[in-house]
This record gives C-alpha cells, sequence and structure tokens, in this order.
C-alpha cells in the first residue's frame, strides 16, 4: 500500500521522450500498436531490463504485457513508468487498468482519485474507476462517477453510455453459492447434493490436490471448489460469477482461486462418471497449481492447457484432430478461445500432443525452472532456449515430428 502512495510522493524522475525513442523501442511500440504482442515482448524486454529508469521502455513494456493479458506483470512495469512520469496521462491510465485486471481492486481504487485529480475530466480514468469500483460492490460509488460525466459532458454519446452502465448494474446478476459446505486446512468445498455426496467428494478433491501439488511443486491451499449437481444451476451460476451472458459449454471451470464444476449425471454410482469427475478435477486444478507457481502471470493460454492436459488429464476435451501443419501458437490461443463447432477440440488435441514433447524433452526440474522464469517476465522463446538449449523456433517446427516418433 505504501509502496503505491510513493508513486505520487517521489520526484519525479526525467523521462525519455518518446519522440526520440531509439529504434528498438520504436519497432517494440509498433510491434503492440499492431498487436504483436508475443513479438513485443520479446523485444522489449531486454531493452527495459538495460534501461530500468527509462519510462518509455517500462511502458511500452508494460503494455505489450497487458496485451498478453499478463496483467500482474503489466502493473508492475507501468507502475515503474508512473513512478519515473507520473504527469503520463496513459501511464496512469493503463497503470489503473492493469491493477484492476489483476485483481488487485483495492490497489486500484487508491491511486485512481489521485490520477482523476490530475484529469479530472478523463473519461476513460472515470470508466476505468467506476468499473473498479463496480468490482469492490461499491455500485454507488459507480454511478456517481458515471452521472459526473454527464454533469460536465451533456453529449447524447456520454449519455447513452451512462444509461447503458445505469441499466446494466440494476440487471446485475449475484452468484449463489451452494449452501452445503465443509473446509478442510487446503480447501473450501461448496455442493448442492446431499451431505453424503459432499463427503465423497471432498475425499476426491483431496486426493486430485495431493497428485497436482506434487506435480507441480506447490502446495495447493486457501482455494475453493464449488459443485453443482443440476444443470441449470450451475449454468446461472458461471453466468453470474464470470460476469458472461452465455452459460460455459465446458462441465467445469477456474476463476482466480476456485474452480466450478458441474457434477456428471451418474456420479457417483458409475464407474465412468467417477472417472470423468476425476479427469475434470485433476485439469482444472492444474491451471489453479500453475497460476499458485506462477501468480498467474506470464505463461501463455496454450502452454497453460498443454500443461492442464498433460498433467491433469484432457477431461475428455482433445477429441479434435492435429491440424496439418500445426497451429502456430498465436493460432491456437485463437482456436482455444474460439465458439467455432470443432476448433477448441482440435486445439486440446495439439496442445496436449505439445506438451508431450516438451516435459519429454525438458523433464520436470526444467519445466518448473521454465515456469519460474515466464512468472519473473521472461519471455517464453528466451526462457525455453535457457532451459532446454535450443530455440524456440526449433521446438515449433519439429515438435509434430518428434511427437510422431515417440518411442
Amino acid at each position: 500500500m505504501i509502496g503505491l502512495l510513493i508513486l505520487f510522493l517521489v520526484g519525479l524522475l526525467p523521462a525519455l521522450s518518446r519522440a526520440e525513442a531509439p529504434a528498438s523501442l520504436t519497432d517494440g511500440m509498433a510491434l503492440v500498436a499492431r498487436g504483436e504482442y508475443d513479438a513485443a515482448v520479446l523485444a522489449l524486454y531486454p531493452l527495459a531490463a538495460a534501461r530500468p529508469f527509462d519510462a518509455a521502455c517500462q511502458y511500452w513494456l508494460g503494455r505489450a504485457y497487458y496485451g498478453q493479458r499478463f496483467y500482474g506483470l503489466a502493473a508492475e512495469r507501468l507502475g515503474e513508468a508512473v513512478k519515473r512520469d507520473a504527469r503520463d496521462r496513459d501511464a496512469c491510465y493503463w497503470y489503473a487498468r492493469a491493477l484492476r485486471m489483476a485483481g488487485r481492486v483495492e490497489d486500484a481504487l487508491l491511486v485512481l482519485p489521485f490520477f482523476l485529480a490530475r484529469f479530472p475530466a478523463d473519461t476513460e480514468l472515470v470508466t476505468e474507476y467506476a468499473a473498479a469500483c463496480v468490482m469492490a460492490g461499491r455500485t454507488h460509488d459507480a454511478l456517481a462517477a458515471l452521472h459526473g460525466l454527464t454533469a460536465r459532458d451533456a453529449s447524447p454519446a456520454l449519455r447513452a453510455t451512462v444509461d447503458e452502465w445505469t441499466k446494466a448494474l440494476a440487471v446485475r446478476p449475484v452468484a449463489v453459492e451452494p449452501k452445503l459446505a465443509r473446509r478442510t486446512v487446503h480447501f473450501e468445498l461448496r455442493c448442492d447434493a446431499s451431505a453424503w455426496m459432499l463427503r465423497a467428494l471432498l475425499d476426491e478433491v483431496d486426493d486430485v490436490r495431493e497428485e497436482i501439488s506434487a506435480a507441480f511443486g506447490v502446495e495447493m491451499r486457501d482455494f475453493r471448489v464449488i459443485a453443482f449437481l443440476a444443470k441449470g444451476a450451475y449454468e446461472t451460476y458461471a453466468r453470474a460469477h464470470r460476469g458472461e451472458e452465455a452459460a460455459p459449454a465446458a462441465h467445469a471451470y477456474c476463476l482466480g482461486n476456485t474452480l466450478v464444476v458441474r457434477l456428471p449425471d451418474a456420479w457417483p454410482e458409475q464407474e465412468g462418471a467417477r472417472r470423468a469427475l476425476a479427469a475434470l478435477l485433476r485439469h482444472e486444478m492444474a491451471h489453479l497449481a500453475i497460476n499458485l507457481r506462477t501468480g498467474g502471470q506470464g505463461v501463455p493460454l496454450w502452454l497453460h492447457e498443454a500443461l492442464a492436459c498433460h498433467y491433469g488429464g484432457t477431461a475428455g476435451f482433445a477429441t479434435g484432430r492435429i491440424p496439418d501443419p500445426p497451429l502456430a501458437p498465436r493460432e491456437l490461443n485463437a482456436a482455444f478461445m474460439s465458439s467455432a463447432r470443432g476448433r477448441q477440440e482440435t486445439a486440446y488435441a495439439q496442445a496436449h500432443a505439445m506438451a508431450a514433447v516438451l516435459t519429454r524433452a525438458l523433464g520436470r526440474e526444467k519445466l518448473l525452472a521454465l515456469l519460474d522464469a515466464l512468472a519473473a517476465g521472461v519471455p517464453l522463446p528466451t526462457a525455453y532456449r535457457d532451459a532446454a538449449g535450443e530455440p524456440f523456433d526449433t521446438f515449433l517446427a519439429e515438435w509434430a515430428q518428434r511427437y510422431a516418433a515417440k518411442p
């Protein structure tokens, strides 16, 4: 908390003018503008490391991390940019936004009043403050900030935006959790089934927790599992919990430190249903373990899913065929986010195969070292080269042949 306040109390250090940026920084800025965030991080990371007091270098690396959805890493770099030049409106805005997206809502609400005092008529900063207030449960403060905008700007477009926010907040659904609950020293479990099902599920979750904790070298604790036997209850909760209109197609998902799962219809009576639930739990708990190991930072979506499939099981996801030619990492990420029929199944199949090659080549210790490097913000090609002793491009070019030739 004190560290955040220091951003506004330290003397302003001279910042590099973006108009006078060196060629490598200019190249990185162009990559960010084109949405080529992986390449931007690869270009900007060594530059920012060599010039830690350069506000522009820190800012653009933060923007690149934000584009990769590594919000914690982005907040760290953007905070440095604000510390070096608190007059930079863009750095202030993106820093506050990165804090909120990283789940550091209270920190965002701490710095935003300072930013708003400096830029009181900035519409984007006001709406960012409103979004943080909503996440903190301060709906009244959010609406007050938004209506304050229309008092200064009565344009029809802004009024329409504020009206949309007001209507959305008025009907915002609430995620209602099951009341039946048990807590262990490692996790909390809630379930809408019977008490004896809760006890059976408790043992299943604890067994998987021990298995996945050992695989990733972490002690999994302070997480939550919310389980639903009723499909409708699961979908209603998921929509409200995720803030999305559509219910998830998958039977389980992770959000923060919470694993939400829909129990198979015939669980626990049928063996097939028990295996299906175990696979779901292993897969999603692998995601939790990766996030615990890395702080939720630095691991691209395709690698996250690949490792969850390898260590946790595919849970029936990888039913598609590996495309020929295989998808590049950026295309693989897009396939995971796609709602088109068969796209996700194809993505899971390829990611599962890539993980088999990757883990066989690195082994457990080098793989964990790779994750630790990614969590520190090291670009994936650099982290892979250091761990594997070969260029990442070589892995991308040869993994399919290596997979086909597996022993």
